[in-house]
């Protein structure tokens, strides 16, 4: 994987090459000292993983990724932990403190190359006070509320999350479709399709209870979805 460090404290960034240098799958390409010039490294190196510091001149790590989406496994190294929360909520592979601990670095990059596969088998998600760790097989509906989502899982336990839909639709890919402006369903999960009022459809999943409704601006993407299924 090619990784970008990014990092205003050039010992930091010396030091983290230098662990890195004991991973053959990992080839550091660039270094960067602020949100600007990692943009710059970014648009010129194309990074898989990204080693990212919070506290920066210019700008913070998060202000990075709010910038514009990007496609690297991102790996979050600061020397507090306060921020690890927020961290996972914008999707990162892992928070690292620092000083690192060589153990934990290799875990990081283990799983940004699981990640690089074509889908994660776990994801992790805030809720409340704690971060939890959920298996993508589990989840068979994703349902919106405002600017909340409400995972429900195959236990029928639900885990309630501040992040839109539109990023779970992101997260969760080819495996799940989207049915209504407010819910994603998983595909394998659909049971029966029962015709509704008019063109209308309803899905009714596995192990859930309600039926949940088709749009009728989704149904064409949602049989297609099936066919392919």
């Amino acid at each position: 994987m090619k990784a970008l460090i990014v990092d205003d404290e050039r010992l930091a960034r010396a030091r983290l090459r230098k662990l890195l240098d004991a991973h053959a799958d990992v080839t550091v390409v660039a270094e960067a000292d602020s949100v600007a010039s990692a943009r710059s490294a970014i648009a010129a190196h194309a990074p898989e993983l990204i080693f990212l510091d919070i506290t920066m001149p210019g700008g913070s790590g998060f202000d990075l990724l709010a910038h514009e989406p990007i496609a690297a496994s991102v790996v979050f190294v600061t020397a507090y932990d306060e921020h690890a929360i927020r961290a996972f909520e914008v999707g990162a592979v892992d928070y690292l403190l620092k000083p690192i601990d060589p153990a934990r670095l290799a875990d990081s990059i283990r799983r940004a190359s699981a990640r690089s596969g074509p889908a994660p088998d776990r994801i992790c998600v805030s809720s409340g006070a704690s971060v939890r760790v959920v298996a993508i097989a589990e989840i068979i509906l994703v349902n919106a509320f405002g600017d909340y989502t409400e995972l429900v899982l195959r236990d029928g336990t639900t885990v309630t999350v501040k992040q839109p839909l539109t990023s779970w639709e992101e997260r969760l890919g080819k495996a799940f479709v989207r049915v209504s402006r407010s819910a994603l369903v998983s595909i394998a999960d659909i049971e029966t399709v029962e015709r509704d009022e008019g063109s209308a459809y309803r899905l009714v999943l596995r192990g859930y209870a309600s039926a949940v409704p088709v749009s009728r601006a989704r149904g064409t993407a949602v049989k297609a979805a099936l066919r392919k299924g």
